[in-house]
């Protein structure tokens, strides 16, 4: 059941308190977001757009998600959840005894931890990034001069493609690697190349050290780049939620039979994508606040498959931006036309964020042509230009 529900990603960002308030509290946590006056400049691609509707209480009778559903690994899972900022942790099992009542609580309850995981997973890739020149800088450094890799290129040989400190004739190459690392994703794989040497015949006994890397100076490295470690782990704990969110409310659209995730074309899912897909959809002038191009491709996953949404198709009406009581800050409203229904936003909050850039988030209403509603949320980052 796991391969038939990756399909169902589903992009999320940031909840706050009671489950029963996801759809109130779906944006930036922060006590001081920016104006969204404020000048940063954005990206014209959405960074991750998610559009979820929550099961009804009918649809969730014979529900439960546990461990035995449970796409990450209990390392992963334990992990995710010590990023939550707030509130319960949510990490309780989804069981068939519960009420329906509780089952969609719960299901929004993960909803909510997950988003703020993911968002505490960005918040620390956005500070360890400050760390990145300057680690790998001393990492090409070190590998260059204090460990030089000759690479054995011995066809059939057993530490194929791994690191001698020194050369070793017709078994590696006679120059060393010029190390120039550019990110810290490819700190690891480096690493590694020094690590699980076999014994070789060819390298003197008594000098094994003076060709193979020790575990001490392997330990030492590895202490230099934790901070690309740890930037590593970030970035999979953003995937991580991303699928255990899928599965999860997967599990309550397969039970309920109507489509609960839809996916929309992003960054992170660039692979949504229509005949007519623009490469730049989306350019928003804080100065002014208004959206003055926007056009979304979306799949809800109908026999339409993904569509461009926009103003211009007559398919979705052009973002109104208003402010908010005279508090300085702004809310935004449209609707989409869907297939078999309409979607209806309900004041989606504006905030400008050095991370996140300009997030537009919360709650929605669908209403459907044979008269059902459905609550849901809609959220749109675009992150700032580099």
């Amino acid at each position: 059941m796991k391969k038939s529900l990756l399909a169902l990603l589903l992009v999320l960002g940031c909840g706050k308190n009671a489950p029963q308030a996801v759809a109130d509290k779906f944006i930036i946590n922060h006590d001081k977001p920016e104006s969204i006056s404020s000048l940063i400049n954005l990206k014209k691609e959405p960074a991750e757009i998610i559009i979820f509707a929550f099961p009804n209480e009918s649809e969730v009778k014979d529900y439960s998600y546990d461990a035995s559903n449970r796409f990450a690994n209990e390392e992963d899972f334990n992990d995710l959840f010590s990023l939550i900022n707030y509130g319960d942790k949510y990490t309780f099992d989804i069981t068939k005894e519960m009420t329906p009542k509780e089952k969609v609580q719960g299901i929004m309850g993960k909803v909510v931890a997950i988003s703020d995981a993911r968002d505490s997973a960005k918040r620390n890739i956005f500070e360890l990034k400050k760390k990145e020149s300057a680690v790998l800088q001393i990492m090409n450094e070190r590998l260059n001069n204090e460990f030089p890799c000759y690479e054995v290129t011995k066809r059939r040989h057993k530490n194929i493609g791994k690191c001698y400190l020194k050369s070793v004739p017709e078994i590696t190459n006679t120059t060393p690697k010029v190390r120039s690392l550019t990110n810290c994703s490819q700190v690891d794989g480096a690493i590694k190349e020094y690590i699980g040497l076999k014994a070789d015949t060819s390298v003197p006994a008594a000098a094994v050290s003076e060709y193979f890397l020790s575990s001490d100076k392997i330990s030492d490295i590895e202490a230099q780049s934790y901070s690309c470690k740890m930037m590593d782990k970030n970035y999979n704990l953003t995937g991580v939620g991303k699928l255990e969110v899928a599965m999860a409310v997967g599990l309550a659209e397969i039970e309920g039979g109507d489509k609960l995730v839809f996916k929309a074309r992003s960054e992170v899912d660039n692979d949504i994508s229509a005949d007519d897909s623009e490469d730049d959809p989306i350019e928003f002038d804080p100065s002014t606040r208004t959206f003055k191009k926007i056009s979304l491709t979306i799949d809800f996953q109908d026999e339409a498959g993904p569509t461009v949404f926009s103003p211009e198709k007559g398919n979705m009406t052009q973002p109104v931006v208003s402010e908010i009581n005279g508090s300085g800050f702004y809310q935004a409203n449209f609707e989409i036309k869907g297939p078999g229904f309409t979607l209806k936003t309900l004041g989606l909050s504006l905030t400008i964020d050095p991370i996140f850039g300009l997030r537009m988030a919360g709650k929605t209403m669908l209403y459907y042509d044979n008269g059902n509603t459905r609550p849901g949320v809609f959220r749109l980052d675009i992150s700032p230009e580099e």
